[in-house]
């Protein structure tokens, strides 16, 4: 069986999320194809220290879990939420930021022509200075209003992200939930898991909680 410093990032986070769902170490060992001490070890280091990153970690083993190991995983978040009621889920607010093209999509352009058509204007595309074509945005919502939208001017980072939830997320969830039971979603992108954000959210349970998100999944999210 895998030791913890065996498994790839990718492994270690389905770890996480099948001890948060409440699989017990025994299947979740199993589930990953590790040993159950990695199972301990891994839940440990994320509680502790929000990530579960180790030190002496090389290129990893190949993947373990495949379609039908994600899927399962899918199941269990589906299960642990399948009896919420909508009064439930009303106090859920749901996030994403997306990125924009403001031309064609990103990388090469592929097309037919024939021989001496190189020039032709239907056959050739202007281009613009790198980094000018697209935007990200940063946006929320809840069943009772419409959230902040955000335009984040470069990829998105640790502390990019951290700057939003303290300046637009608290804020909103403030005026939205003022009993302190809202819930937020995000996904699983790097910059949300980052330490500094986990941290952040764990000092401030008192305000709203998050809920889980099964890494890899269909995409759940309304938003």
């Amino acid at each position: 069986m895998g030791k913890a410093a065996d498994l790839s990032k990718f492994d270690r986070g389905l770890n996480v999320l099948a001890r948060r769902l409440g699989t017990s170490i025994t299947e979740a060992a199993r589930l990953v194809g590790c040993s159950r001490s990695a199972v301990v070890s891994i839940h440990a280091k994320w509680i502790n220290d929000g990530d579960t990153s180790s030190r002496c970690q090389g290129v990893g083993r190949p993947r373990v879990i495949k379609g039908k190991g994600r899927r399962r995983l899918s199941r269990l978040w589906a299960r642990e939420h399948r009896d919420w009621i909508l009064d439930e889920w009303k106090r859920v607010a749901n996030s994403d930021e997306s990125r924009f093209l403001i031309h064609h999509v990103d990388g090469r352009v592929r097309l037919r022509r024939l021989p001496g058509e190189q020039l032709l204007p239907s056959c050739t595309a202007g281009h613009i200075q790198a980094g000018s074509g697209g935007t990200m945005l940063w946006r929320m919502f809840s069943w009772a209003a419409l959230g902040p939208s955000v335009m984040v001017d470069k990829t998105m980072k640790a502390a990019n992200y951290l700057n939003i939830i303290v300046d637009q997320l608290r804020p909103y969830m403030a005026f939205v939930f003022p009993n302190g039971n809202g819930i937020f979603q995000q996904d699983n992108a790097p910059c949300h898991k980052a330490r500094i954000v986990l941290e952040w959210f764990e000092e401030h349970t008192d305000e709203f909680h998050l809920i889980s998100w099964p890494p890899n999944s269909p995409d759940l999210n309304p938003m």
